[in-house]
């Protein structure tokens, strides 16, 4: 993502200019960074609304595909094969997007806690990323199971505390699934808006 910066012209407008494009995904450990070097899509990215350093973004996050024990069928092909799925990676940023966090949204499959509703799904996607008032964010997407077509839609909650100068002040706070599905009625990319 470009870092922008604030330039004012001869006849004092203010303009953005773009920087150099920073990488979102930093180190090569789970689940603070990517050990395979996978790809990610479909980005989303708030301000917060208590400090406008402060990021929160979102993207489908592939570093989970190549865990060896991920074993199962995949639709189309016969037999047992590696079966790995993406996850939901969620990106912190304390200075304007100058570096990054790394980390995936609690309840992948890897995750040792059991803490979030999101666990026993196999795959996760479609991240949309808001920020709301007094530095929330929210945090939607939906999550599924392949071979069973079991589906859910959540919203994460996020807080931007902005009370830390070394570490990162924005907190995961916790997820609700809002919708589920099934064969019959799978629920598919969520859009979200925030009121104050």
């Amino acid at each position: 993502n470009p870092v922008k910066s604030l330039e004012t012209q001869a006849n004092g407008q203010d303009f953005l200019i773009a920087g150099r494009n920073v990488n979102m995904v930093s180190g090569q450990t789970l689940p603070d960074g990517d050990p395979w070097l996978q790809r990610q899509n479909e980005p989303s990215i708030a301000v917060s609304t208590r400090n406008p350093m402060h990021l929160l973004a979102g993207s489908n996050d592939y570093c989970t595909v190549d865990i060896p024990e991920s074993v199962g069928e995949l639709p189309g092909k016969q037999g047992p094969v590696a079966a790995g799925d993406a996850w939901l990676g969620v990106y912190y940023s304390t200075d304007g997007g100058e570096s990054w966090i790394h980390d995936l949204l609690p309840g992948y499959p890897q995750d040792p806690s059991n803490a979030s509703p999101l666990k026993g799904y196999e795959a996760a996607a479609d991240p949309v990323v808001r920020a709301g008032a007094n530095g929330m964010f929210f945090y939607c997407g939906i999550v599924f199971n392949r071979l069973t077509h079991e589906g859910a839609i959540f919203v994460s909650r996020f807080i931007d505390n902005n009370n830390d100068e070394v570490g990162n002040p924005i907190k995961y706070l916790d997820t609700k699934i809002v919708a589920t599905g099934n064969a019959n009625f799978f629920v598919d990319k969520p859009w979200i808006a925030v009121d104050k």
